[in-house]
This record gives structure tokens, sequence and C-alpha cells, in this order.
């Protein structure tokens, strides 16, 4: 994944945000790749997060094996809700 300048994503939010199609809208037209502009930093990467504004963060929830066991699943809704 290539790192986008600020200003590249800028420009990609705004016209992301004229279409006013939201996420249902690229479902709907077929997408086949994920928008740099959704993308997450990765926390094992320092220089990942030069895109977030100061003071903002997400918080990361593994989803991993919540189909398949129930106290996994209430643990991520727990995180969830936190």
């Amino acid at each position: 994944m290539l790192s986008l300048s600020l200003i590249d994503l800028y420009i990609l939010l705004i016209a992301f945000d004229e279409t006013k199609s939201g996420v249902k809208g690229l479902v709907d037209v077929g997408i086949t790749e994920v928008s740099q502009i959704f993308y997450i930093p990765s926390p094992e990467n320092p220089n990942s997060d030069q895109n977030s504004p100061p003071g903002h963060s997400l918080p990361i929830i593994n989803l991993e094996g919540i189909k398949e066991d129930l106290i996994q699943r209430k643990w991520c809704f727990h995180d969830i809700r936190a």
C-alpha cells in the first residue's frame, strides 16, 4: 500500500464526499478494491499515522473468531461499547 500525502488524501475524500453515494454506492457499482481513504494505518508502523489528525485515533478491535466462539463474541461487543 502506498502512503498518501495529506493533499492526496484530502482530494480523494472530497471526491468521495461529492458523489453523495457513500459506501453503499461503492458496493452498488461493484468496486474490486478498497480505496486508500478507508485504510487504517498499521500500529506496527510508526510512520503510518502521518495522515491522522492530531488528537484523533481509532480503536482497533480484533474480530477474529467471533463467529465460532461465544466468549470471544461477547468480549468483542464489550470492547466496542467501551
